[in-house]
């Protein structure tokens, strides 16, 4: 789960922004977030642009145009670097544009320029965030933002993130399919099924909805001439990546236990069923022994693609 975008209207909200974010913003997140990226690219073959995206790229690049691509929900701009990568390759140099409503994670504007990559805040759910642009993108990237967003908030934010396309334009976006999770025997690593069933309470109460599907399936038949999707599991991948994918599942419910915990003490430790703060980070702990000793977590990625965007 990456870096979110938002979780409802700032200005109806008394609470801040980081507030309404379920994880952290210190190093440990900027090690997750790169880990996490990690896996999806091994999960995708070892790159993030499929054959039909390179191709409209490359005719975007042929027609005397640098093509200009963006990720929504950009973090530190892991995904950006990486497709800069690819593309450097085969030699096309796209214009690159990182957006999030948390710039703690941006690199320096240093980097920036070195790297010729612009990072900028924006709030998915607030079209006044949004820039008029004078020439829109080629592809617009998404990913992880299920858990912030509730049921009502797919439509307008789809739209909202439309915006940005240039007619004819691709949109891919990518979600954890929570309900296609695989955990390893839940009764010989009971700690981290009690850490991991805390985490899937968490998304429930808040009303956010652990099965994209039924939105995003209708948002892209809708406005694209062709829509393709396609399902991604961790289980397909090599034993130590599957590892490192538990341990980043590990970070993502550990933060958001922790974060919980700073912001409601014992109020919010039992909230979670816990009789204390101390009961909650004890099992947190020898939920991390259950990772050690070999329990795994293995998740499914669901890939829309929306080519041909119609206005």
């Amino acid at each position: 789960m990456s870096a979110a975008v938002a979780s409802a209207h700032s200005h109806t909200s008394r609470l801040s922004e980081g507030e309404k974010y379920y994880l952290r913003f210190d190093d440990d997140a900027k090690l997750r977030l790169a880990q996490q990226n990690r896996v999806t690219r091994e999960l995708m073959g070892g790159s993030f642009l499929s054959s039909k995206v390179v191709s409209h790229l490359q005719s975007i690049k042929d027609s005397g145009r640098r093509p200009r691509i963006c990720d929504i929900g950009t973090g530190p701009g892991d995904w950006l670097f990486d497709v800069q990568s690819q593309l450097k390759g085969l030699d096309i140099h796209p214009v690159l544009h990182g957006y999030d409503l948390f710039p703690i994670h941006f690199p320096t504007k240093e980097e920036q320029d070195a790297k010729d990559v612009q990072f900028f805040k924006l709030n998915i759910h607030d079209k006044e965030t949004f820039p008029a642009l004078v020439e829109k993108y080629d592809f617009v990237h998404l990913r992880y933002l299920s858990i912030v967003i509730v049921g009502a908030q797919w439509e307008p934010a789809f739209k909202n993130c439309l915006t940005l396309l240039q007619p004819g334009g691709i949109l891919l976006w990518e979600e954890i399919l929570f309900d296609e999770f695989e955990m390893s025997d839940r009764t010989q690593y009971p700690y981290a099924a009690k850490i991991f069933d805390m985490g899937v309470a968490m998304f429930v109460r808040h009303g956010l909805l652990l099965n994209c599907s039924p939105k995003l399936n209708p948002l892209f038949e809708t406005h694209f001439r062709m829509t393709s999707r396609e399902k991604f599991s961790t289980t397909n991948l090599d034993e130590d990546w599957q590892r490192l994918q538990a341990k980043n599942m590990y970070m993502v419910t550990r933060e958001m236990l922790t974060k919980k915990l700073e912001g409601g003490g014992r109020a919010a430790a039992e909230e979670l069923n816990f009789e204390s703060v101390e009961e909650a980070n004890k099992v947190a702990d020898l939920s991390m022994e259950d990772y050690k000793k070999g329990c795994l977590t293995n998740m499914t990625i669901g890939q829309w693609i929306g080519e041909g965007y119609v206005p």
